[in-house]
């Protein structure tokens, strides 16, 4: 038995209303894509709430100790919380360009032993750059 003209357009019809106007689709696929920007703006946020957040909490830090070596070990280990370092250095030069403070955080002993002692700054006095004094490699 064959369908008529009327049937078969009608058959047409039900099918469409099952999947849907193709707006309908369009303005889905839509959404989906506004809620996925939304969720990674959201992310981004939050990453950077994170980020102030161990900053504010670094400048406490650094505030709550009055001696040099402390207030470097606090910009250090916040400095390596902000960028999710392992380990981390900071040294200060003197008037005379010598290295007068260094502090480094997340290096073992063995590390440092391996190393050799700390750095020294070599260079014109345009210029400088340090270098670590090896006396041993790590492996």
């Amino acid at each position: 038995m064959t369908r008529s003209g009327a049937e078969d357009r009608h058959h047409a019809d039900d099918a469409e209303d099952l999947a849907g106007p193709p707006e309908i689709g369009k303005a889905h696929h839509q959404l989906e894509q506004l809620l996925e920007e939304l969720a990674q703006r959201s992310r981004l946020v939050l990453s950077a709430s994170d980020r102030l957040r161990v900053l504010l909490e670094t400048v406490l830090a650094v505030g709550s100790d009055l001696l040099l070596p402390g207030v470097l070990r606090k910009i250090v280990e916040g400095a390596c919380r902000l960028v999710d370092a392992r380990y981390g250095a900071l040294g200060v030069l003197g008037p005379d360009r010598s290295l007068v403070e260094f502090v480094a955080v997340g290096v073992d002993d063995e590390t440092w032993a391996a190393i050799g002692r700390t750095p020294r700054v070599t260079g014109s006095s345009g210029s400088s750059s340090t270098t670590p004094a090896r006396s041993a490699s790590p492996t």
